[in-house]
């Protein structure tokens, strides 16, 4: 899980695990798609404008965050998000780029690896 300071201060969650993003396509299934789109846009050689689809990668994560903290009713709105976000390019795209390939994946991948072998405990 990642965290984000807002301009005005706070400090958000950020989260693109699998299970909030499953909650975040039934329940606002227009953002659910949001860090796929980077995704294609990223492995497509990056020829698109980055800045969007890391904007929306960063708000899906957000939501997921909110959804894992209960708290997805008191949510931003896109709007809202975008006015808050830091202005600085640079800071989204790698955070979107943190977000959509974390660097513990080599680690997560051989835990789950061990869960299967040990029957699901770790």
């Amino acid at each position: 899980m990642r965290e984000l300071t807002l301009q005005n201060g706070e400090t958000v969650a950020l989260t693109l695990n699998f299970r909030y993003q499953n909650d975040l396509r039934a329940k606002r299934p227009e953002v659910a798609a949001g860090p796929w789109n980077a995704m294609k846009v990223a492995m497509g050689g990056g020829k698109e404008d980055m800045i969007w689809p890391s904007i929306q990668t960063i708000y899906a994560a957000y939501l997921c965050g909110a959804i894992k903290a209960g708290t997805l009713e008191e949510a931003y709105s896109y709007d809202d998000f975008l006015e808050q976000l830091p202005e600085d390019p640079a800071v989204i795209i790698t955070l979107a780029n943190e977000l959509l390939s974390p660097n513990q994946a080599g680690g997560s991948v051989a835990r789950s690896r061990g869960r299967r072998a040990s029957g699901g405990k770790a």
